[in-house]
């Protein structure tokens, strides 16, 4: 395993998050068509918004030993739903200019089904401070923009989920 993603469980430990840990390995091909290895580490939690419920939240590392840079991913789903899809083109370019104004590193995804996530893609080194404050900060900025999302004609809030 990369030493980055040992540095972040042992970092994620010291601050008390709770993480369940899966891996997997594929085999994908290159946009030159060579076929290579893809190894992937993801972490799942929740993230509690006071009485509100929980959000499942997620990071996603490619796991390479050789790298001394790798590309993560945090997620958290479900924050929202769509609820009526005859306002999808509002919807979206509500979402878009909350993207443009106030997600900061953070965006807003519509997923096929109408959940709406708050993800973030990024890359990281050894110090993964700023990405663990990054991943950290994000239940201050869905707690910021609730509101916002509450105000959305045909978008029903849903930090519902039930923690396991």
């Amino acid at each position: 395993m990369n030493p980055i993603i040992e540095k972040f469980e042992t970092a994620a430990k010291e601050r008390n998050i709770v993480l369940e840990r899966s891996e997997d390995t594929k085999m994908v091909k290159t946009y030159g068509g060579k076929e290579v290895e893809l190894k992937q580490v993801l972490y799942r939690t929740t993230l509690q918004l006071g009485e509100r419920g929980y959000v499942p939240a997620s990071i996603l590392f490619q796991d390479d030993d050789a790298k001394t840079k790798i590309n993560y991913q945090i997620s958290y789903s479900r924050v929202a739903q769509v609820s009526d899809r005859n306002k999808l083109s509002d919807i979206l370019l509500a979402l878009n200019a909350l993207n443009a104004s106030k997600t900061g590193y953070y965006n807003f995804i519509v997923q096929p089904d109408g959940g709406i996530s708050l993800r973030h893609v990024g890359l990281t080194t050894i110090d993964i401070e700023s990405m663990l404050e990054t991943f950290v900060f994000a239940g201050k900025l869905i707690g910021i923009l609730l509101k916002d999302l509450e105000n959305m004609d045909g978008v029903e809030v849903l930090p519902v989920s039930i923690k396991q």
